[in-house]
């Protein structure tokens, strides 16, 4: 891509200042869905302004109309009006009708205002053009005809199939627009019904049910009538399942990241090259891969994450129907339409090598052994030069993400902003520590180009142990079949600095769409965009509370909002096909980047672990997945509920003895990475809720009631130095002169809902007391046995 810097009158549409806002016949702007089912919805659009902005072209001055949460529409070169358009998920079998139940409409002369004409529409622009070569195109046709003109109040069309929902665009057109009056149509305060005639509730349920999985929660919620698809909490417990497909050479460079996985409760399906059913062609491995989703799919076990590990000499990829440039989509997208079913990453390396490069990351990023995390409450954000786009779309973007979330509120303590130029420095961040890097403006298949940062200063960085996620929105930095290692494989490849995971586009991606993938569809150029008036985007889908938020998912809300802004019947568009061609995770896709500073997750792990068990409750965070394992094998995986527990389901029982790992994650949580031995059931069981209280010598502790079984217990009891915590532990460890120890069976009692401890060193008949010198001392008691 080749930089071009131009005055913005020579492009074709240049913002005044000058403003007016028609206050409409709607208190507030207001977007409803009610009455959700598989059978149909009700919904509302009302709106309280229109906004007329004049603008400079080179066609002349126009006005641009907007308003709130609309984005511009229209036949290119034909007069640009604002729709409303929402993604729907439609049931198996079912096409959907709109009744339009009612709706207000007035007139609104724009003469008062000034006797500019609206814009004319104008098609997508990509980053790699010349500004001063893009014609501004103008339809005399349009701006001669008489009446009012515009699309139908409604329109639905359908998309394609997501992951087991069916998926459909639903437009409200509520503007039309007579040129010659210069006269607006806004027909507002609109009720309408959408019914899906010929709905199969039955498939429908069946197929939501069998590909569902919580990592794709931020999909789902990008649907407008999305109620009824994500109110499944008791399929939260569906294991995490994932194929990896990779080039035989990689072998034994894979498995420490494989044995990770499976620790942290993914069930993998791993085939490589050199099998016969797998091959090396591009027709075979995508045939092989479809049949293993679908094969999936019919057993309830769908994979959710496709792992394609090697460069184009492994698995080529194919040349995509849209980008004309290498694309792994295809791969994922079973259903034959452009939505995957699966998330798709590709560690792409040239040898085993480099793999480990890329895995040495992960695994350090994963379990968090960085020796100093603070590097996380930090983050990089670059709008890159273009003396046109950077006041219009580049700054708005990097503002967007420092006003909602790279701020204090989020954790972040320092963030290095960088909206416009000077960016003096503004690379050396990356060396001293940041967590995630975003740079949007040009780039080339080596390069974000101004300010540059090239390939080869990558490979200079000195970021050791403070990897991080980069997204890098501009041309061709991810075109993975270039002939040398392109700008994303270099930053995911480089040993002990760079990133753990990279998104970038193959191909030249373009101003608006790549605005919409970061904030939102219906952002409107050159206005700072909100959180209200903007549909999902990359940065809100990064920071969704109480979501499996990975790296994956980040770049399907991107192209989610690209499929959200896509005006309908507008071949000049770029389109939502496009978008899912062009953009691709360069290394692991599947982890789930921290928020600054993750949390401490709270946890209670048992004592052991019983043999031959159906499942094992283990306490921690609501949300939090846990996963039970040993020597790299899964043996059974839950999701922690509302209540905290999470009921680990073990698809193979524990039969023999010895140290099992137990690894609970969760989006922005540490992990927690624990064995646990598997035995005999152990008398000992752990107690929560444990509370303290002190009266001068006497200390008094109370818990919750553990199990009823009875075994003799050992216990040593210690006051730590002058303060008031007691603990109870299993160990011969407190020493004369130490601390004063009481124990003994009288003062442990009990009833249905805890036990509570009594303390007392001056209590002759319960208590006994260290002398100077002596041997331990140890109380042994009869009763329910507990461990604290």
């Amino acid at each position: 891509e080749i930089l071009l810097l131009i005055a913005a009158s020579l492009l074709g549409v240049g913002l005044y200042a000058q403003s007016a806002k028609i206050k409409l016949d709607a208190p507030t702007t207001r977007t409803t869905c009610t009455n959700n089912s598989f059978k149909q919805f009700d919904a509302s659009f009302s709106f309280n302004e229109v906004e007329l902005t004049k603008v400079e072209t080179k066609g002349g001055t126009f006005a641009s109309v907007s308003i709130p949460g609309a984005f511009p529409t229209g036949e290119v070169g034909s007069p640009e009006v604002p729709a409303v358009r929402k993604l729907i998920a439609v049931p198996v079998g079912a096409t959907p009708v709109v009744r339009v139940k009612s709706f207000t409409e007035q007139v609104y002369s724009l003469n008062q205002y000034g006797s500019e004409k609206l814009m004319p529409h104008q098609p997508s622009m990509s980053k790699s053009d010349d500004p001063e070569k893009v014609p501004f195109v103008y339809n005399a046709a349009a701006y001669a005809r008489k009446g009012f003109v515009g699309q139908e109040l409604t329109q639905v069309e359908m998309l394609g199939t997501m992951r087991g929902v069916r998926i459909a665009a639903l437009t409200i057109n509520p503007v039309q627009y007579d040129v010659v009056a210069n006269q607006l149509k806004v027909r507002n305060n609109i009720e309408i019904e959408v019914s899906f005639q010929g709905a199969d509730e039955v498939a429908t349920q069946r197929l939501y049910d069998a590909s569902f999985s919580p990592y794709f929660e931020t999909a789902y919620k990008q649907l407008f009538n999305r109620d009824v698809y994500i109110d499944h909490g008791d399929l939260y417990n569906t294991p995490v399942r994932m194929l990896v497909v990779a080039g035989a050479k990689f072998k034994d460079a894979l498995k420490p990241w494989l044995t990770w996985k499976a620790q942290k409760g993914f069930y993998l399906d791993v085939h490589y090259t050199d099998e016969a059913e797998v091959g090396t062609t591009n027709a075979s491995i995508k045939a092989f891969i479809h049949k293993k989703y679908n094969d999936g799919l019919a057993a309830s076990a769908a994979p959710v994450f496709l792992a394609l590990v090697g460069d184009t000499d492994v698995i080529s990829g194919e040349k995509g129907k849209k980008t004309k440039k290498v694309t792994d989509l295809y791969y994922s997208a079973v259903d034959g339409d452009y939505f995957p079913e699966m998330y798709t990453f590709r560690m792409s390396a040239s040898s085993p090598e480099e793999l480990t490069n890329i895995i040495d990351k992960v695994l350090m990023y994963e379990k968090a052994t960085m020796p100093d995390k603070s590097y996380l409450e930090k983050a990089l954000l670059i709008a890159g030069a273009d003396s046109y786009w950077n006041p219009k779309i580049g700054q708005q973007t990097i503002k967007y993400a420092v006003q909602y979330y790279y701020n204090q509120d989020h954790g972040y303590t320092d963030v290095y902003s960088y909206p416009k130029a000077p960016y003096t420095g503004c690379y050396s961040h990356l060396n001293t520590g940041v967590g995630f890097a975003n740079y949007t403006a040009h780039g080339s298949e080596t390069s974000w180009a101004d300010p540059s940062l090239t390939a080869t200063q990558v490979k200079a960085l000195t970021n050791k142990d403070k990897y991080f996620l980069a997204i890098g929105n501009c041309c061709v930095t991810a075109q993975f079949d270039y002939p040398q290692p392109c700008f994303g494989e270099v930053m995911t490849r480089v040993k002990e600095k760079g990133a753990y995971a990279y998104i970038g586009s193959s191909p030249n991606s373009y101003w608006g769409e790549d605005y919409y993938w970061s904030v939102g569809a219906n952002a409107v150029f050159g206005v700072q965009p909100t959180f209200e008036g903007t549909s999902m985007g990359s940065y809100d889908a990064t920071f969704l509370e109480d979501s499996y938020n990975t790296v994956n998912s980040i770049m399907w809300a991107g192209n989610l909002a690209a499929t959200h802004a896509e005006n309908i019947g507008n071949v000049t568009h770029i389109g939502a096909h496009y978008y899912w061609e062009a953009y691709h995770v360069l290394g692991d896709g599947s982890v789930m980047p921290y928020r600054a500073m993750p949390k401490t997750n709270t946890y209670t792990l048992p004592a052991s672990l019983p043999q031959n068990q159906a499942s094992y409750s283990i306490q921690a965070s609501a949300g939090s997945y846990v996963a039970i394992s040993k020597d790299g094998v899964l043996y059974g995986t839950g999701v922690a509920n509302a209540s905290g527990v999470a009921t680990v389901n073990m698809t193979k029982q524990i039969t023999e003895n010895g140290n099992y790992d137990v690894v609970i994650t969760r989006s922005n949580y540490l992990p927690v990475i624990k064995q646990i031995q598997a035995g005999e059931p152990s008398p000992y069981q752990p107690v929560s809720n444990l509370t303290a209280t002190t009266q001068g010598q006497k200390v008094t502790l109370k818990w919750d009631a553990p199990s009823a079984k009875k075994a003799e217990a050992s216990r040593e009891v210690k006051r730590i130095g002058d303060g008031l915590f007691v603990t109870i532990e299993p160990a011969n460890d407190v020493r004369a002169n130490e601390a004063k120890v009481v124990l003994a069976a009288d003062n442990v009692w009990g009833d249905n809902t805890g036990y509570q401890f009594l303390l007392d060193a001056d209590h002759n008949t319960f208590g006994s007391v260290i002398p100077a010198t002596g041997p331990l001392f140890t109380g042994t008691a009869f009763f329910r046995s507990f461990s604290v």
